[in-house]
């Protein structure tokens, strides 16, 4: 049996969440800065305007690029150490070609975005004029994903950290002298400050072997095939998430709508930032593993536990300082979602479990198995929801999406144990169960016994010092 060294990759793993845990923690500031300056200058409008452009491009960009900033990072980082310039000029290349569709797509359609957005044509100047943006952020997107899959961790962090501050600082001197009509030329003005310092990061592709568009059709073909079940799994998130607000807005009031969508962001936007710091790192290695079950098994079992204690102590931290949170990010009138945030933060547990499962689908390529599981969770999430709501208002919405990662968890469970015959530890299994119950009794401690709650200080105290001691020990180890 293949033996594994792992001496320093907690380590490094820990390292690299760190660093780019700082820059999603700069990037996320950078957009409440720039949304306040918005509102502060140019009013409501404004912030609607900045929201329906970015909104136009974020879809477009997705549909356009057919997911291979995604796949494409599995291909480059599993390709072999010849191939892997190669591979990444491929991309670059597809991502040009892609890109311009974007471009041309949003342009040919301004017309229809401006009257769909505003009930009449005219903005579709604006919208022909953020074809621009189309293209900046798909060639900015490819970049960061080759610069990913070679491992280039330092250089994308560093484009992105410089990007984002450029693009704020840039753009608010137009927000404050041209107030409304400095919103186009901003968000042109952020791309290209994105856009730059990626390219100037991205290591020279070197190849000895030409690249004609034959072989670029050839190298692509893969991640383009991946790319696309990725993309309509995303698609299908969409719609569904789109569905349920629908429902919700309709059913209750609107103001129920942007309950959920407060409480939701809290305990899964948020929290994912974790996941998205540690996934730069996690799939291009399990990628690069993906045909050696030994060293697949050993990456799953040890990013899982990682992650188990690194949610432990978010989960009785955000319990305990739900209302603390919702007071500084939104207002008191929003204090009504404590309790959903104290039941759906239990699911982030069965959440961080099952991404590191799923993302052996991914790095193995099996593109039309992960399109089945993710559009069966996204239904399945549909009908909790539905089934949650009508049950417990929005507490009932922080259970069901508890119940629907334990459901995403059994689907990805069973193709990870049963198709693809890998295990997961016992321990791993054990942390999952003590991380549930922790979670579930501080939940129930903060919603049924508030008289309780020094119970629940002392127990989000020990789960700190606990979970402190054994990252610790990872980092040794």
């Amino acid at each position: 049996m293949e033996t594994v060294k792992r001496q320093g990759m907690s380590a490094r793993i820990i390292k690299t969440m760190g660093l780019f845990g700082s820059v999603q923690g700069l990037v996320l500031l950078c957009g409440v800065v720039r949304t306040k300056l918005v509102a502060l200058w140019i009013g409501a409008a404004g912030v609607g305007l900045f929201s329906i452009y970015n909104s136009a491009i974020d879809l477009v960009v997705t549909v356009a690029m057919l997911g291979i900033a995604a796949s494409a990072v599995r291909d480059i980082a599993a390709a072999p150490e010849g191939m892997k310039n190669l591979m990444a000029r491929a991309a670059l290349r597809w991502g040009w070609v892609l890109g311009a569709v974007g471009a041309v797509a949003i342009a040919a359609m301004a017309p229809v975005f401006s009257r769909h957005s505003f009930g009449d044509d005219s903005h579709a100047w604006a919208f022909i004029a953020l074809a621009a943006a189309v293209m900046m952020n798909s060639l900015t997107s490819i970049r960061s994903s080759i610069m990913q899959g070679l491992k280039e961790y330092r250089r994308m962090a560093r484009a992105s950290m410089w990007g984002t501050a450029a693009g704020v600082a840039l753009s608010a001197p137009l927000f404050y002298f041209f107030r409304v009509d400095s919103i186009v030329p901003a968000i042109l003005i952020f791309s290209a400050a994105m856009l730059v310092p990626t390219a100037m990061a991205m290591p020279r592709l070197r190849s000895d072997e030409p690249l004609g568009w034959r072989q670029t059709l050839s190298l692509g073909r893969g991640f383009i095939i991946l790319g696309a079940y990725i993309t309509l799994s995303q698609a299908t998130s969409y719609c569904v998430n789109y569905l349920f607000a629908s429902w919700l807005s309709t059913t209750a009031s609107v103001d129920e709508a942007g309950f959920y969508q407060a409480g939701f962001n809290l305990f899964n936007r948020y929290a994912g930032l974790i996941f998205a710091a540690i996934g730069v790192e996690y799939f291009p290695r399990l990628s690069m593993a993906a045909d050696r079950r030994r060293r697949v098994e050993v990456f799953v079992n040890h990013e899982s536990m990682l992650i188990l204690w690194l949610i432990l102590p978010l989960t009785t931290l955000f319990i305990i300082a739900g209302p603390l949170l919702v007071r500084l990010l939104y207002t008191e009138a929003f204090l009504p979602i404590v309790p959903m945030i104290s039941a759906g933060i239990i699911g982030v547990t069965l959440r961080g479990l099952s991404w590191c499962i799923a993302f052996t689908i991914l790095a193995r390529g099996d593109g039309l198995l992960y399109l089945v599981s993710e559009v069966s969770s996204a239904l399945v999430c549909l009908g909790l929801n539905i089934a949650g709501y009508r049950l417990g208002g929005l507490t009932g919405l922080g259970i069901s999406y508890t119940v629907w990662y334990a459901v995403y968890l059994a689907i990805v469970a069973v193709i990870y144990l049963r198709r693809y015959g890998l295990r997961i530890n016992r321990s791993v299994w054990w942390l999952t169960g003590a991380c549930l119950a922790t979670g579930s009794l501080m939940a129930l401690t903060e919603i049924a016994w508030p008289a309780l709650e020094p119970l629940n200080w002392a127990a989000a105290a020990a789960s700190v010092v606990v979970s402190g001691r054994a990252l610790r020990r990872l980092w040794r180890h």
